[in-house]
């Protein structure tokens, strides 16, 4: 607990460094107002367009966690599948290394055509994000038993099902954590981007709108918004683990 505290404390202090030197560099002028407005300018502007604000930030929580969780589940059926299967994994494991390299911008037209110009592009961008880092993230934690452990079930005569909800769950979970850590973030970034390229609501489409409306304090007070989603859905993350998980916490670290 006074880790944690400690983190916490250091974390508000580096926030209330980066505040003052952002209003030190709009207040001194060193950069134009209307690129980057005083911190307190933006805070402004979040109260005086709050329920705006609001309404286009759940959009975007509600995007971001239907794409991680509809990601999450397709991953975990292909590690799954890929770790019990030489025949899957040797033929769809370069198939999602290769589908990392692919540019996920570039295909949201293409969604946009397949699913129409709803949430289904966007949630499609954020499950596909969320699909790439958590399979390779869990195929390696399936693979990744202790030795002894696999050595006792072996001797046992265990099947591959309690193989897996005795031994290789256990070794996942690390792994699993760390890759919904990664996803997390990755999800909203993607889910704003789409909503900026296709979408009619959304942090993503209200900085575009902001933008164009030259409104610089309402797109930085939707990217801070952003920002924070994130970090909220990092932490309750990071709790869960904690309380869950507490075991797989020092596991993780060393990942």
């Amino acid at each position: 607990m006074t880790a944690s505290l400690r983190q916490a404390g250091q974390f508000l202090l580096a926030v209330l460094l980066v505040g003052l030197a952002w209003q030190l560099v709009s207040g001194l002028g060193l950069v134009k107002v209307y690129v980057l407005p005083p911190p307190l300018d933006v805070l402004r502007a979040f109260a005086d367009n709050r329920p705006t604000i609001t309404h286009h930030a759940l959009v975007t929580l509600w995007t971001s966690l239907a794409g991680l969780a509809l990601g999450t589940v397709l991953a975990a059926l292909a590690a799954l599948g890929m770790a019990y299967s030489g025949l899957l994994h040797r033929a769809f494991r370069p198939l999602v290394v290769m589908l990392s390299a692919c540019p996920i911008i570039g295909v949201i037209p293409i969604l946009v055509v397949a699913f129409g110009d709803g949430y289904g592009p966007r949630v499609a961008v954020a499950a596909v994000a969320s699909f790439i880092v958590t399979a390779l993230y869990l195929v390696n934690g399936l693979s990744r038993t202790d030795a002894l452990a696999d050595e006792l079930m072996h001797s046992l005569n265990a099947s591959a099902w309690q193989r897996l909800r005795m031994v290789q769950s256990f070794s996942a979970v690390p792994y699993l954590m760390a890759a919904l850590k990664l996803s997390v973030s990755t999800c909203v970034i993607q889910a704003i981007v789409a909503e900026w390229i296709s979408g009619t609501s959304g942090l993503g489409y209200l900085v575009q709108f902001a933008g164009y409306s030259f409104r610089i304090d309402v797109m930085w007070a939707a990217v801070l918004t952003a920002v924070v989603i994130t970090l909220g859905l990092l932490g309750i993350l990071a709790l869960v683990e904690s309380l869950v998980f507490p075991w797989a916490v020092a596991e993780g670290r060393s990942l």
